[in-house]
């Protein structure tokens, strides 16, 4: 049976306030530093905050420029450096050269989890890219305990490579971006803290527990034992593909004081099929723009009513998904032999 095997994972990074106004992640990041919990969660690995907009956090801003969670592909970070240059593009080079490079099979970073929330109903979110067992299975694993604690959650899967995304999550070896909502930008609330707080220290435990396996199957090895099943045993995950396509409000005429609004029927009602004739948006005079199927009957919109997304550097509109499943190899961390 096929297998992937994977280096131990030695350092970490929670990386928060990638957009600086989501305030849950850099309360998180602060509770696990002053509370000392990496080294009770994750004792074999270095791991470390890391704040990814400074300027953009102490403003309270989304971003100062542009987007800096649109700016990590290989091309952006290979694109010539200028004056002219947007901060957070510069921003984001800096950033792949302490936590990547992500054109190295070895980053600094074994692991990256980046913390984010959103206006949207979309619940406990977990993000991962690729054909990645390593991380799909440590979301698939996390979900059910997260779920076992009465915190529904979904995986979200985007299909692009590592080389590809966009995402800073992608600057790592392996990635998770934790998304929690619904939450209003700004503020800091006691339930989304805990949940993503929960969402992070489970992740850091798979991993630990996947260096410990690393470990006892090196002893029964030695030993000329068997060595303890995967952590991760492989299998096919239920994940929700991203399908790449945004669903944008028609523009505001010239004379109009407001943008269209997300229509009653589909306001908070992420990850929940989009059925033909359903009003998606509507105008101010009154008019409802529908749904006309022209993506299918099995796909659920994701990001609705998302603040964010009201400007074109994060992408204007709703996202679509479809449920689908992937299938995964076991995992297993292998030592140098000595």
């Amino acid at each position: 049976m096929a297998i992937q095997r994977v280096r131990p994972f030695r350092r970490a990074a929670v990386v928060f306030a990638t957009h600086g106004n989501e305030l849950a992640g850099p309360f998180v990041a602060m509770q696990l530093e002053e509370q000392d919990r990496f080294a009770e969660v994750a004792p074999s690995m270095e791991c470390s905050c890391v704040e990814a907009n400074p300027e953009a956090h102490e403003q309270r801003v989304r971003f100062v420029d542009v987007d800096l969670n649109r700016q990590f592909s290989a091309e952006v970070l290979a694109s010539p450096a200028s004056p002219e240059e947007p901060r957070e593009i510069a921003l984001a080079k800096a950033l792949d050269k302490a936590l990547g490079p992500k054109s190295s099979a070895s980053p600094a970073q074994d692991l990256v989890i980046d913390l984010h929330t959103t206006t949207s109903n979309m619940g406990m979110t977990l993000v991962v890219q690729d054909m990645d067992s390593v991380s799909i299975g440590a979301c698939a694993a996390v979900k059910e305990e997260l779920e076992a604690d009465g915190i529904p959650t979904r995986i979200l899967w985007e299909r692009t490579t590592r080389e590809e995304s966009p995402y800073l999550f992608s600057l790592g070896r392996h990635g998770v971006l934790v998304e929690v909502g619904p939450i209003a930008t700004g503020i800091v609330e006691a339930g989304v803290v805990a949940d993503m707080r929960e969402a992070t220290e489970r992740l850091l435990e798979f991993f630990q527990r996947l260096n410990d396996h690393g470990e006892a199957a090196r002893a029964a090895e030695a030993e000329g034992r068997e060595a303890p099943p995967p952590v991760w045993g492989g299998g096919p995950v239920e994940v929700y593909e991203d399908l790449g396509i945004k669903v944008a409000p028609p523009q505001p005429l010239e004379d109009d004081v407001a943008m269209p609004m997300f229509h009653a029927e589909l306001q908070d009602q992420d990850w929940v099929p989009l059925r033909v004739g359903q009003g998606l948006f509507e105008l101010p005079c009154g008019e409802v723009i529908t749904y006309k199927g022209e993506h299918g009957d099995d796909v659920v919109p994701i990001f609705v009513n998302e603040a964010g997304y009201q400007n074109a550097s994060s992408g204007v509109g709703f996202g679509l998904a479809r449920k689908t499943v992937v299938d995964t190899l076991p995992v297993v961390v292998e030592f140098e032999r000595s």
